[in-house]
């Protein structure tokens, strides 16, 4: 038997650039976190069992913003920063 076999292999990002810088605090937080963003147009929350709990939109005129959080209950919750529609960083958090 003869055959053809073809590998296609990728690496690193499409030529789009996603770099986004990302920090999200205080770690652990209560009823909110302050969201200091360059380059991102969304931040996802999701729960440790990766369902999303919690989506906002970001300004891209705005670099830091606030989000409310106080309707979670606490445990651990990771937050993607995402630019158009792909995640750029994910850092994870603790709500007390």
């Amino acid at each position: 038997m003869t055959g053809q076999i073809i590998c296609v292999c990728t690496s690193g990002t499409n030529s789009l650039n996603h770099a986004t810088s990302f920090n999200v605090g205080p770690n652990p937080f209560g009823t909110s976190v302050k969201v200091n963003y360059e380059n991102a147009d969304a931040v996802m929350v999701y729960n440790v069992l990766g369902a999303e709990v919690k989506s906002f939109t970001l300004d891209a005129q705005i670099t830091t913003t606030e989000l409310d959080l106080s309707a979670l209950r606490p445990g651990v919750y990771f937050f993607s920063v995402m630019r158009e529609g792909i995640v750029s960083e994910t850092k994870k958090l603790v709500k007390e």
